[in-house]
């Protein structure tokens, strides 16, 4: 783990573990779905974040859940699970050099061509925020 962590603040790449896609027909259809869907996700990470910041009641029978999630904000940052491309941009930027270096990708594709124009931009807290 402490191999991992230092990679993390040598590079700032954090492994991507998941991804949301939405099918083209429906984008093209309804293109307003994308931001929608990226405003819920941001609101339910928010969320979860608040669930795990009540230490009276934990959600999770951690016996140092605590000093785990202050350890991991001390190397990360206060939302360790970040969204946005911005946040994301050294751990993108390594996928997709990565892809094409590996044959996987038959050009050097930009972040743009990934994400739904309306989603390039970063979503302010008072929009993705739970209220």
């Amino acid at each position: 783990m402490k191999s991992e962590q230092d990679y993390y603040r040598r590079t700032k790449i954090y492994p991507i573990m998941h991804t949301v896609v939405i099918r083209r027909d429906i984008y093209d259809r309804d293109p307003w779905v994308a931001l929608s869907l990226y405003k819920a996700l941001c609101r339910a990470k928010d969320y979860s974040y608040h669930l795990l910041a009540e230490t009276g009641s934990p959600k999770a029978s951690l016996a140092w859940l605590q000093p785990l999630i202050e350890e991991e904000q001390a190397i990360i940052g206060p939302d360790w699970y970040p969204y946005g491309i911005e946040q994301n941009r050294p751990s993108i930027e390594a996928l997709l050099q990565y892809s094409h270096e590996q044959g996987l990708s038959g050009r050097r594709i930009k972040i743009e061509e990934l994400f739904a124009p309306s989603t390039l931009r970063d979503i302010p807290l008072s929009e993705g925020q739970l209220v």
